[in-house]
């Protein structure tokens, strides 16, 4: 039986703070391996870096973490991401092994809001890593409450870093802080 995490998001773009959270993943749940998940048409989301751009600083931002692996599935799906849908297509491909959901604190927050939310429990464990908070200010839903078990809030945090944060970013030296040299430099020469 393997322990494998999977890290899906927008990456729009991919920054520090998700590295921190898949290093923290790993860490505590001696994650074998992590599965970086880019969606391809999140329905919450309205503004997004072309997939080809995202993809390739995914990889460079990771590229020193032998741990790392890709899933596609959600670019290639037509249509909307759906995270329930991907985590059936994950335990049916592994049902003996242990999975793990990776998010941060700001999504899981508003995780009652996605389409099918109460599903995704039915198929993985969620990590839940705090970003810009205390664990102590995150709650899990009421109708997660009997599968709490299946649910680690955990207490160590990230840095505060959203993608917003880069978007909004107003000189070189902040854009750098926030993805690092080799990130930063493809972002600021394909993304800006």
């Amino acid at each position: 039986m393997a322990n494998f995490g999977i890290l899906g998001g927008t990456f729009s773009p991919p920054h520090l703070g998700h590295l921190d959270i898949a290093e923290i993943a790993k860490k505590l749940f001696e994650l074998d391996i992590i599965y970086l998940m880019p969606c391809q048409f999140p329905p919450h989301k309205q503004q997004c870096i072309e997939t080809y751009h995202r993809l390739n600083m995914l990889r460079i931002l990771f590229r020193k973490h032998h741990y790392i692996q890709f899933d596609f599935s959600e670019i290639l799906r037509d249509g909307p991401s759906l995270t329930y849908l991907s985590m059936q297509a994950w335990r049916k491909k592994h049902p003996d092994d242990r999975l793990f959901f990776i998010l941060g604190s700001d999504s899981f927050l508003s995780i009652t809001s996605w389409d099918f939310w109460q599903d995704i429990i039915l198929n993985c464990e969620l990590i839940v890593i705090p970003r810009g908070m205390s664990a102590d200010d995150i709650h899990i839903p009421d109708q997660w409450q009997d599968k709490a078990d299946k649910i680690h809030i955990i207490r160590e945090s990230v840095r505060p870093i959203s993608s917003t944060d880069v978007r909004n970013a107003g000189n070189t030296n902040e854009i750098i802080s926030l993805l690092g040299d080799d990130t930063a430099a493809y972002y600021i020469d394909n993304c800006i």
